[in-house]
């Protein structure tokens, strides 16, 4: 006697998942998981930059107020801040880079329409001047396909806007070691509070924007519906 025929469980349903399906889940949900960690980095940041500032306007007022303690702690505050940011940009680049290669690979499995392939969810973040559209484009895809049928497609843009501001104010900022006086460290300081709610815009955004890709109804790929 036969048994009714089974079909096939699409790769990106909540069905038994794929080695690679289970892999792009888990770099999705470490990608929000980083950013958790740089909201909480750059309000610490922000915090600690303000206090520095603080110091720097005391210290400008009149300089014998300030002491060689609070001195140590705000320098020994930002290296921590400069270690810290360097280890969290290389994390969260790898875990994010590959959760995104993963999921325009899910994008094209389903036939939705695409512009590139996929490997371009990785290189276009090495490629000088094309990182600078290049990846908005490729989640742009991604968006589309997934969450973005039932969102609003501002989310995206918001959230590269705030990436590309971080990484301007972070070219602008520098290391805060060339200051030559106190009104150069006041400014460098200025940048580096706006850098810390730049990031931390953007870090919330994408958390927001990860979270709806990894959760989207696996119908809305399957099934090509519009909302």
């Amino acid at each position: 006697m036969s048994t009714p025929a089974t079909p096939d469980t699409p790769f990106w349903t909540d069905g038994p998942k794929t080695g690679e399906e289970r892999l792009r889940r888990i770099a999705g949900w470490t990608s929000i998981a980083m950013f958790l960690v740089w909201i909480g980095f750059s309000a610490l940041a922000f915090v600690w930059n303000l206090d520095q500032r603080s110091l720097l306007r005391r210290a400008q007022r009149d300089p014998f107020s300030v002491s060689l303690d609070e001195v140590h702690d705000a320098d020994a505050r930002a290296h921590f801040l400069n270690r810290t940011l360097l280890v969290l940009m290389l994390v969260t680049a790898a875990v994010f880079i590959m959760w995104l290669y993963l999921e325009y690979r899910r994008v094209q499995r389903a036939n939705e329409p695409t512009r590139f392939e996929a490997g371009w969810a990785i290189g276009a973040w090495f490629v000088p001047f094309l990182n600078w559209f290049r990846p908005y484009q490729v989640m742009e895809d991604v968006w589309k396909a997934t969450a973005g049928r039932e969102r609003s497609r501002v989310l995206v843009g918001a959230w590269w806007a705030c990436y590309l501001g971080s990484l301007a104010i972070f070219i602008a900022a520098g290391s805060g070691e060339d200051a030559q006086s106190l009104e150069d460290a006041l400014n460098k300081n200025g940048l580096y509070i706006a850098r810390a709610v730049v990031v931390l815009a953007a870090a919330a955004l994408a958390l927001v924007m990860v979270r709806a890709v990894v959760r989207s109804p696996a119908g809305d790929i399957a099934t090509g519906s519009e909302s």
